[in-house]
């Protein structure tokens, strides 16, 4: 088969497992795990989110040291906030990798990021081959943005994926179709402070460093629910329509690990799709890094079959949700 795959993935999923009990061992914690599902995250010690994808860059390579010859661009997008404010990672890792000539690209857009990045490198080798493979890396560091790895909904978690884009044919994730639905209220009601926006007397480091969510009232707490609900099922359908398929059509769907108790509003709309979902809430969310890391997961464990139907979903802090529609191709479809 022929169009945009992904030929290659690494991860980068810093030091060991923590527990969230030793994390964040306060009242009422085992109750709250047992509603989100999460046990676990990893904590990047001194590194910012843009090491996180230099390493992960250089795990792809050093994995298909061929591939580094074809590389003409690469794209970067921290899922929150780039290592140092004004770097840009994509150039940190074209550094590190001796990448010369390639071009670079960073996307600041939230965890829905990384899924806009493949979408862009799609049209990018499709449109112009010549122009050589897209290296995709994204990274999440929210152990500097969050107190005891959480931001009073769910847990966070560090970490970093790095995918190959081609047009190259061969077998992996062929990207077929992208699609997003922004919201047109309660957008910025979660946000990092820090910003143009606030006077800069009036910051204090580290607090304007933290992630909050501030609904000005319950009344758009329950608005943004139900607005959720509506992005998320309208970025299903839009995605399956692309490729002719209904939402039934769907083999497995990776989301964020973000906590199972969201997942009876979101799939209220479509319940048939509750029991495809792939991702492992044990963990705490990577930002855009969770549904692609366990997507590759699934793949490579061949849990996924051959010619399946797979998408890959996040929402943008509350402002979007976004997906990726993509078809698995093993060897005996390539």
């Amino acid at each position: 088969m022929t169009g945009a795959r992904i030929s290659a993935f690494a991860s980068y999923l810093p030091g060991d497992r923590r527990p969230l009990t030793e994390v964040d061992p306060g009242p009422g914690l085992e109750k709250r795990l047992a509603n989100l599902g999460q046990a676990f995250t990893h904590i990047a010690e001194g590194q910012s989110s843009t090491d996180l994808m230099v390493e992960a860059a250089g795990r792809l390579v050093a994995g298909h040291p061929d591939a580094k010859a074809g590389i003409g661009q690469v794209i970067s997008a921290p899922s929150l906030l780039s290592g140092y404010g004004f770097d840009i990672p994509a150039i940190a890792v074209s550094a590190a990798l001796g990448l010369e000539n390639a071009e670079c690209l960073n996307i600041a857009q939230g965890c829905v990021g990384v899924l806009k990045a493949l979408d862009l490198a799609r049209a990018r080798v499709l449109q112009s081959p010549e122009g050589g493979d897209v290296l995709v890396v994204a990274g999440c560091v929210a152990s500097t943005l969050t107190d005891n790895m959480s931001h009073g909904v769910y847990y966070w978690g560090d970490g970093a994926v790095a995918m190959l884009v081609t047009a190259e044919p061969g077998t992996g994730f062929h990207i077929e179709s992208y699609a997003e639905v922004s919201s047109i209220e309660d957008w910025g009601a979660m946000r990092v402070p820090f910003g143009d926006a606030p006077n800069a007397a009036g910051w204090s480091a580290p607090d304007d460093l933290r992630i909050t969510v501030d609904f000005p009232d319950a009344v758009a707490i329950e608005r943004y629910i139900a607005g959720e609900h509506r992005r998320f099922t309208d970025v299903v359908e839009k995605l399956a329509a692309s490729c002719g398929l209904d939402s039934g059509d769907v083999d497995a769907l990776a989301l964020p690990s973000f906590g199972e108790n969201r997942l009876r509003a979101l799939f209220q709309s479509l319940p048939v799709l509750r029991d495809r979902v792939v991702t492992d809430f044990r963990y705490g969310h990577m930002g855009g890094v969770d549904p692609l890391l366990f997507l590759e997961r699934q793949r490579a464990d061949g849990a996924i079959a051959d010619g399946a139907w797979v998408m890959a979903l996040t929402a943008a802090f509350t402002a979007q949700w976004a997906g990726l529609l993509l078809r698995n191709v093993e060897p005996r479809d390539a």
